[in-house]
């Protein structure tokens, strides 16, 4: 699969992955997660599914998150699901996926 973000063309395998293979990002920007807002994003995830997959890269046989902090959290700590939808990145540019998801959310922070 193929999405283009921010006039660069990147290209993913779609995947469902085991919560207990996926670890943080040493990259994550976000500090402070607020539980109520997590709480409310599970339960929109129970509700209607996951819109979009998170985003993650291969290391070690285990992945590391690059985008989707918060959905692994709403589903690891408030569902009762084992397994998450998943993009994998076919190249290893972890810091323009680190910059790319900055952009997306700097009006977020």
């Amino acid at each position: 699969m193929s999405k283009k973000q921010h006039n660069i063309e990147l290209d993913y395998i779609q995947r469902v992955i085991d919560l207990k293979k996926i670890d943080p990002s040493p990259y994550q920007l976000r500090k402070y997660f607020d539980d109520d807002k997590i709480k409310e994003l599970a339960e929109s995830i129970q509700r209607e599914g996951l819109i979009e997959p998170i985003v993650v890269r291969p290391i070690r046989g285990r992945y590391e998150m690059i985008a989707g902090e918060r959905r692994l959290r709403a589903v690891r700590h408030y569902t009762e699901m084992k397994t998450l939808p998943a993009e994998t990145p076919l190249r290893q540019y972890p810091a323009l996926y680190v910059r790319i998801q900055h952009y997306k959310k700097s009006d977020e922070l």
